[in-house]
């Protein structure tokens, strides 16, 4: 079997797992810096819940120390479900100039709509456990 149909295989595992998984649960596992193998869990909140419940988890985890590819497929699901159209998660998440006024724009955006978001970077083990609410 080709590398590709694997992690598709066991990708679809993962999700099909987290599909029949409260939300809550998945959000709480976000804070907990558990986000699964295969960027699953990103899809299934952006598709499950709404910006009001996990809108401050994602951002959280978007101005933390995670690797690049955990803050882009957080950076696709906040940018759904706030309905950010002009921005893509690269924007958000990337290594090039710009990012920051791009997170500064997000952030304001979502205070908006949800009030004021948290700021800071926490552990890269544990991203957004040391943020405050």
């Amino acid at each position: 079997m080709h590398w590709k149909e694997i992690w598709e295989k066991y990708s679809a595992e993962e999700t099909a797992r987290m599909e029949t998984t409260p939300v809550e649960e998945l959000l709480e596992d976000i804070r907990n810096g558990h986000y699964g193998q295969y960027y699953s869990i990103w899809r299934v909140v952006a598709r499950r819940s709404s910006l009001e419940e996990a809108g401050r988890t994602l951002f959280r985890v978007l101005v933390s120390d995670a690797d690049y590819l955990i803050r882009y497929h957080c950076a696709a699901a906040l940018l759904e479900l706030s309905g950010i159209e002009d921005m893509q998660p690269v924007d958000l998440s990337g290594d090039h100039g710009g990012v920051e006024d791009n997170i500064e724009l997000v952030r304001r955006a979502l205070e908006d709509r949800l009030g004021p978001m948290p700021c800071g970077n926490g552990d890269p083990g544990n991203p957004v456990s040391s943020l405050d609410d």
